[in-house]
């Protein structure tokens, strides 16, 4: 999907403009897989049984990458679209549509972790086109969590412009949105807006972004929250958090934004456990990242190793991006045999996985 005609169809989608539905058809027929029988009608455990698939599939991506279960997700998409158009209540049906974006948002996630970007921007507008049509409180909560999915793969692409447009279409579907979003989205969009401020190096903005976020959070009730939220909680957010601060000083060069990154990293990768074995292991290359331009060269080694291991371990092309990140952080201390010996180690992964 072309930049700007993506970018077209998620204004038209979140904001309206008249914009005419989508063809959910012609963007089905965009996703792989082949038919099936299908059953005559449909209930309240039909759906139920789709959400259950969905939170499975979304504890495997955590636990081990997208390039693990993506064409299993992306398959089960296809089998649900077509139940759509099966004769049900009106609530079913909402709750069906509601059901059906989730899981294409996850597979639009699996794609973009497994760095088919094109792929997850159409399973992204398709999710979007389904949110829109369900009808459903729950609706507009889940169509900012598909904005701020898509301002993740804005900034890992390095189109910041992007990332902030994107950020700013969610604010707008909050503001025009017939259901409130739960303070647990609304925190997702003060912490990407800070990480956004973040990449330009505006730390009063960033802190401002991040502290609203913070408030939000605590005040967050997790039952009031989507299924694609289950994972936000004080580790996402610590991560989250001391993220921004290594974009910080990497944007800034300044040593005590890493310094505020450290304990927050750290406390991540202490308390993530083996189901969130991705997110850990993305979160090692900022700590072992921040511990270098904190000035902690032998901590910084050690970590970065712990990060070649555990990144490698799993199916997923887009955490290599974090150990990209590490080799530039270190280019500069390359004279210490340690962090040089590092280095090799880092483009030994980058190419093995990349073959």
């Amino acid at each position: 999907m072309r930049q700007r005609n993506f970018f077209v169809a998620v204004t038209g989608i979140t904001v309206d403009l008249g914009m005419a539905p989508l063809d959910l058809d012609r963007l089905a027929a965009l996703v792989p897989g082949a038919g099936a029988e299908l059953p005559r009608r449909i209930g309240a455990a039909d759906v139920a049984a789709i959400e259950q698939a969905t939170a499975a599939l979304r504890q495997l991506d955590f636990s081990r990458g997208g390039g693990l279960t993506r064409d299993a997700a992306v398959a089960q998409l296809r089998s649900v679209l077509a139940l759509r158009n099966v004769a049900c209540t009106p609530q079913v049906k909402a709750d069906l549509l509601v059901a059906t974006a989730d899981l294409g948002l996850l597979a639009a996630w699996m794609s973009y972790d497994c760095e088919l970007h094109a792929d997850a921007r159409r399973l992204w507008v398709l999710a979007l086109e389904l949110a829109r049509q369900a009808e459903h409180p729950a609706a507009v909560d889940l169509t900012v969590h598909l904005l701020l999915d898509m301002t993740t793969q804005a900034l890992h692409l390095r189109r910041p412009e992007e990332a902030r447009r994107l950020i700013q279409l969610g604010y707008d579907s909050v503001a025009s949105g017939a259901h409130p979003i739960s303070a647990c989205t609304a925190s997702g969009l003060s912490i990407w807006q800070a990480k956004c401020d973040a990449t330009r190096g505006d730390v009063t903005a960033c802190d401002r972004a991040l502290s609203r976020a913070v408030e939000l959070l605590a005040a967050a009730e997790p039952t009031a929250a989507g299924p694609w939220n289950a994972y936000i909680g004080p580790t996402q957010r610590a991560a989250q958090q001391g993220g921004i601060y290594f974009t910080l000083a990497m944007a800034s060069g300044k040593p005590q934004h890493a310094a505020r990154a450290v304990p927050l990293l750290q406390e991540a990768v202490r308390d993530y456990g083996p189901g969130y074995a991705r997110s850990r292991a993305i979160c090692l290359p900022g700590l072992a990242g921040a511990r270098a331009i904190a000035g902690d060269l032998d901590a910084a080694v050690h970590l970065g190793g712990q990060a070649v291991t555990e990144i490698t371990a799993l199916a997923s092309r887009r955490a290599l991006e974090g150990l990209r990140t590490l080799d530039t952080v270190l280019r500069r201390h390359t004279a210490e045999a340690p962090v040089a010996e590092l280095r090799e180690q880092i483009r030994g992964a980058l190419t093995t996985t990349r073959a």
